[in-house]
């Protein structure tokens, strides 16, 4: 394919990044053909809201879409729905579906994305979920009513939408992390603090600094969660959010270079000349570092798609970015721009008490690695002016 245009390019996974990327394609003007592949049945839609509309029925399941019947069939992009990639052949450049199907290549892209990580001893429990899909939201959503006890089982992000949406549905809802304080790990723990209180405030128990033992059930449905120490924590349901496992599966016998942390990249989502990697799945080489990095955020999604597109296209390379991810629990939107280093100092630099706002910084030797908002997306702005510029300098440097 050296120093020739690709003429049909297979994308595998589609959902945010992989979407992302054939959409792009056309608006770029790529005029060969386009095959985007998805293990779902559904139309590509937008994973964000399903643990917060869509599980509270505020949206509608069409409101979620990222593409529709006609805009796909408008733009020439072929949907191959409901089948799942089981090998790729670098040396032939083919993907092999699992109904026995085989797509030819000039260009591959993995956007397959991540599963939810499963909790020892759940299989075919009933009352026990897990949402990474629509069909996962389908199944839980009927059973968030005012008094049914759900106990979450992970305090991540998800786990905590999903708490903050059952409190305000009116479940009685207890949350369990390993961690003493949650989101300590990603956000530091003055942070998590308020998170954990901002639940607290609306009802919500937390159990912390606790792992499961077991999950307690009359044989066919759970009926509680034991944690460590003995205590039982009756249960209606239980959802588990306890990370994700990246989807390389089929990519084993591939010869592509595939761990258990994703995809392996460098930044131009490049793998090999005819492969790229996008969205969860792809493990993107970071040059500050010289360690590969996965981010699950929404918009990198959608920044990776748009930079593999180009890629493919031979536009350059994509322009350097700030890693920046949301979360919306109860009426408080938290906004991040950029990666705290773990040992980052922790700096409150606007606080205010009439609306209840805040901004702070990640600062590692006298630099600003990373902000965070509290109900402050306006307050935000200088901050991630001050950090892109910070990031478009060092990018410069490298070159």
């Amino acid at each position: 394919m050296t120093g020739r245009a690709p003429e049909q390019v297979v994308i595998v996974g589609a959902s945010a990044a992989g979407t992302a990327v054939a959409l792009h394609l056309r608006t770029l003007g790529f005029p060969g053909s386009v095959l985007l592949v998805g293990d779902e049945p559904h139309l590509p839609y937008d994973r964000p809201p399903l643990s917060k509309q869509l599980l509270s029925g505020t949206w509608a399941e069409d409101r979620i879409l990222l593409a529709s019947q006609v805009e796909l069939a408008d733009q020439g992009i072929e949907a191959i729905l409901g089948t799942r990639a089981v090998d790729v052949d670098c040396a032939s450049r083919t993907v092999t579906l699992e109904h026995g199907r085989t797509l030819s290549y000039d260009a591959l892209v993995v956007a397959t994305g991540v599963s939810a990580r499963r909790l020892e001893g759940t299989a075919g429990l009933q009352g026990v979920h897990y949402l990474r899909t629509l069909d996962d939201a389908r199944t839980l959503a009927p059973r968030l009513a005012p008094g049914r006890r759900i106990v979450v089982v992970g305090a991540g992000f998800i786990g905590l939408e999903v708490a903050a949406t059952a409190c305000a549905l009116g479940c009685q809802v207890d949350v369990i992390e390993v961690l003493d304080v949650p989101l300590s790990a990603k956000l530091g723990p003055w942070v998590g603090s308020r998170v954990q209180r901002l639940h607290e405030d609306h009802g919500v128990r937390f159990h912390t600094g606790t792992n499961v033992d077991e999950l307690v059930n009359d044989g066919v449905h759970v009926t509680g969660v034991a944690i460590e120490g003995g205590t039982v924590i009756a249960a209606d349901d239980v959802v588990v959010g306890v990370g994700t496992t990246p989807n390389t599966q089929w990519l084993e016998a591939s010869g592509l270079p595939v761990s258990s942390d994703g995809v392996m990249c460098d930044v131009s989502c490049r793998v090999t000349a005819e492969v790229y990697a996008a969205g969860d799945v792809a493990a993107v080489l970071d040059p500050a570092t010289g360690r590969p990095m996965r981010t699950e955020h929404r918009l990198n999604a959608t920044e990776q798609g748009h930079a593999v597109a180009r890629a493919i296209m031979k536009l350059g390379e994509p322009r350097a970015g700030l890693p920046f991810f949301w979360t919306d629990q109860y009426d408080v939107k938290i906004q991040m721009f950029g990666t705290p280093p773990p040992d980052a100092e922790f700096v409150v630099e606007i606080e205010e008490t009439d609306p209840y706002r805040m901004v702070g910084s990640y600062r590692r030797s006298d630099r600003t690695e990373a902000v965070v908002g509290w109900n402050a997306a306006k307050l935000l702005m200088p901050f991630r002016r001050e950090l892109l510029s910070a990031v478009e300098a060092g990018a410069s440097r490298a070159v």
